[in-house]
């Protein structure tokens, strides 16, 4: 699991994402996933903070939205990647960033 901590790391690091998106989306990997009650409880961070953060990880693609009935009502969980998945995001973010280098490099040489 550790490892796969350090993976996430990376790729929110490479997407752009801050330390705020960074702590929730580790507690959504390490439970398999969280609703926002969970997130709010366990981590005692307000509701319109984990909103935010969490909009920015689905935009991301670092977590995923799933409805789900939670005491009878629709709520949304959010789930985290499979580890392939989150490999291939990573990948993506580095063939961005390579290519943006890319266009940089023939522009100045």
């Amino acid at each position: 699991m550790v490892g796969m901590m350090n993976i996430l790391s990376v790729a929110i690091r490479l997407l752009g994402l801050g330390r705020g998106e960074e702590r929730i989306a580790h507690h959504i990997y390490r439970k398999c996933g969280c609703s926002v009650s969970d997130l709010e409880k366990e981590l005692k961070v307000s509701r319109r903070t984990i909103y935010k953060n969490l909009t920015k990880l689905v935009r991301a693609g670092i977590v995923r939205r799933v409805p789900s009935e939670i005491n009878g009502r629709l709520a949304y969980v959010y789930h985290p990647l499979s580890p392939g998945e989150l490999a291939d995001l990573i990948r993506s973010a580095l063939d961005e960033v390579m290519g943006r280098e890319k266009d940089v490099d023939s522009r100045t040489g």
